[in-house]
């Protein structure tokens, strides 16, 4: 706009010299420098803006680089049953923080006479565990036999774990009995 008003005069004052006085002319000149520095300020203003905005977001990069490194996360899903450290307390990486159970799958061990099974033939293999609730109440959950221990206990029995689904919530009272599919 100051531009254009510069140039007007300009162009009158030389269809008709006198017609627009040098005060006038040097006004508008200066108008059109105060213009022209004023969007230079606010394209540095913007650069600016710019810059500390990519400041604010490296600070909240930082800020969430920090908080993950302090994330703990469980490689189960479960419930928290016990935390060893006290608040403040230092810790060592690879020293224990937390008890965690597994509630989402059931770890029921039992024991396999060894005269009836030799322990790699039950490895792997479907089970049904039958639980005793309250009120006289079973339920049978199917899983699978997960570990099988090659030793042979006192008595001719060796140990087992099967894994099962809990449709149980937390915390339930449980009486098992292992039975080994076919």
């Amino acid at each position: 706009m100051a531009e254009a008003e510069l140039e007007k005069a300009v162009a009158s004052n030389r269809r008709i010299p006198g017609s627009v006085t040098e005060v006038e002319l040097a006004r508008l000149q200066l108008n059109r420098k105060k213009s022209e520095l004023q969007i230079e300020q606010a394209q540095l203003e913007r650069r600016l803006s710019a810059l500390d905005a990519h400041s604010k977001e490296v600070e909240v990069e930082a800020a969430d680089n920090r908080i993950e490194r302090r994330r703990i996360a469980s490689p189960i899903d479960g419930m928290v049953v016990q935390v060893y450290p006290h608040l403040g307390e230092w810790m060592q990486p690879g020293d224990p923080l937390a008890r965690v159970v597994r509630t989402d799958k059931l770890r029921v061990e039992g024991y396999v006479d060894s005269a009836r099974f030799e322990p790699e033939q039950v490895h792997d293999r479907p089970v049904t565990v039958t639980v005793g609730f309250a009120a006289d109440r079973e339920e049978a959950f199917k899983g699978r036999i997960v570990f099988v221990s090659p030793l042979v206990e006192p008595g001719g029995d060796f140990r087992v774990f099967a894994e099962v689904e809990n449709r149980q919530p937390p915390g339930s009272s449980l009486r098992c009995h292992l039975f080994i599919g076919r």
